[in-house]
C-alpha cells in the first residue's frame, strides 16, 4: 500500500506537477512542506524501485494495490462514477527493455479481459490517448451503459485503463538501474477502477426492483428469508439447518432474520441482488416444499424441502 498522501517535490522532479494542476488536491502539513493526495502513484513506485532495484537480473517486476485515490474532479457527476474519492487496483511493472514490457502489457490485457469475462461484464477495448499520465501506447476498456450500444466512450463507462509509459517518468527522475547506472528503468501501469466497475455492473445488471449481482462477485451467493422466524419453531430449526449447511460448503449466505414484514424482507433482499433466495414459510413447509427464488431470471421452483441442499448441488450455487 503506497502513501497516500505525497510529497510535492516529487512530482516537480517527474514534469508533471505543473500539466496536471488542475485535478491535484493539494496540502500543507505544520512546517509548511507542500503534498498532494495521490491522485496516482508512478512517482512513489518509481522512487521506492529506483531504490531497491540494483540489477537487470531483479526485474521484470510488477507492484500493485488497492486504494484510495482523489482527483479533483472539475464537474463531478454520476454517483461513484466521476467522483473527488474513488478506489483503483492500480499495478505497476519495471523493466529493462522494451521487449520485456510489451510482453508483461499482452499478458496484463489479457488478464483484464479475462477478468472482466469472469464477471460478466459487457466490455469493449479501444486504444486510446495517454492523456495525463503518459507514455506511448495506451488502452481503455469500457462497459457498455446499454447492452448493445456502439463502441464509444457517451455509451460506456470506463473500468480500466492501462499503459505503455517507457521512461517517460525515469528519465526526469533519472531512474537507472544501478549496478551500470546507464539503463534507464521502462516501465508500465494498468488501473481497474473499482468504484466505476461497480457501477458499471450495477448498470448492466438490474431491473424494476434493483440489483442482479452475477453470482461470482455478489456479495452473498444466497439469502434465506425465513417468514415468522421468531414466532414458527419449524421455521427456525429448518432455517438454521440450511444455514449451517451452506456454510459448510462454504457458501456466502445471508440469513435475513430482523422483525419485518415478508413483503418488506423480499423487498430488500431483491433491491440488494443476491442472486439465490430461499423462502421458508410454516404453511409451506407443511406442504412439504421451500420456495426458490432466482433472482437472476426473476422465476420461481417449489422444491422439496428435505432436498433442498441435493437442489443447490444440481443448480451449482453449492
Amino acid at each position: 500500500v503506497m502513501p497516500i498522501i505525497q510529497p510535492e517535490y516529487l512530482w516537480k522532479k517527474s514534469g508533471r506537477l505543473k500539466i496536471n494542476n488542475l485535478e491535484i488536491m493539494s496540502i500543507i502539513d505544520r512546517k509548511q512542506i507542500k503534498y498532494i493526495l495521490g491522485p496516482t502513484n508512478e512517482e512513489v513506485i518509481l522512487n521506492l524501485v529506483h531504490n531497491e532495484i540494483h540489477s537487470c537480473k531483479d526485474l521484470p517486476i510488477i507492484f500493485y494495490q488497492i486504494q484510495y485515490k482523489f482527483r479533483d474532479e472539475i464537474r463531478p457527476c454520476f454517483g461513484v462514477i466521476r467522483a473527488r474519492e474513488f478506489i483503483m487496483k492500480d499495478a505497476y511493472s519495471f523493466h529493462s527493455n522494451k521487449f520485456s514490457l510489451q510482453k508483461t502489457y499482452n499478458e496484463i490485457f489479457h488478464l483484464y479481459e479475462k477478468i472482466f469475462n469472469y464477471m460478466k461484464i459487457n466490455f469493449f477495448v479501444i486504444q486510446a490517448d495517454t492523456g495525463f499520465i503518459g507514455g506511448d501506447i495506451s488502452h481503455e476498456f469500457y462497459a457498455r451503459k446499454i447492452s448493445n450500444c456502439s463502441e464509444t466512450k457517451n455509451n460506456a463507462i470506463e473500468i480500466a485503463h492501462i499503459f505503455q509509459l517507457g521512461t517517460k517518468y525515469s528519465h526526469p527522475m533519472k531512474a537507472y538501474i544501478k549496478k551500470d547506472n546507464k539503463t534507464e528503468l521502462i516501465m508500465g501501469c494498468y488501473g481497474i477502477g473499482i468504484t466505476r466497475l461497480i457501477a458499471a455492473i450495477i448498470e448492466q445488471n438490474n431491473d424494476q426492483y434493483g440489483i442482479k449481482w452475477p453470482p461470482i462477485i455478489a456479495p452473498f451467493n444466497v439469502a434465506l428469508l425465513p417468514v415468522n422466524f421468531y414466532s414458527s419453531v419449524e421455521v427456525k430449526n429448518k432455517t438454521e439447518y440450511i444455514y449451517k449447511k451452506l456454510l459448510y460448503y462454504n457458501v456466502d449466505t445471508l440469513l435475513y432474520d430482523r422483525k419485518e414484514y415478508f413483503g418488506v424482507m423480499l423487498h430488500d433482499i431483491e433491491l440488494i441482488g443476491i442472486p439465490n433466495i430461499l423462502i421458508i414459510s410454516k404453511s409451506n413447509l407443511n406442504k412439504g416444499i421451500i420456495e426458490y427464488k432466482d433472482r437472476i431470471n426473476n422465476t420461481i421452483t417449489l422444491v422439496n424441502s428435505n432436498n433442498i441442499i441435493q437442489f443447490l448441488l444440481k443448480k451449482n450455487i453449492i
